[in-house]
């Protein structure tokens, strides 16, 4: 915003203050979430481990046996 400390925006100033950051559109913001679900799913398996994997439930056992 007030790129030269002057306590005052220029008008240039003033524009790019309001411009954003990045583009916005529905795609950048469905890409955005898929990232951050992804993340979330990653975080969520180095949380609990593998032993999960192997679990063989005793009673679909009982069934099968």
């Amino acid at each position: 915003m007030d790129v030269d400390g002057d306590a005052r925006l220029t008008r240039d100033e003033f524009i790019r203050g309001l411009l954003p950051d990045e583009p916005f559109s529905k795609l950048v913001k469905r890409i955005k979430e898929k990232e951050r679900s992804k993340s979330r799913y990653n975080e969520k398996q180095v949380k609990q481990g593998s032993h999960h994997l192997n679990y063989q439930d005793p009673v679909l056992n009982m069934a099968h046996g």
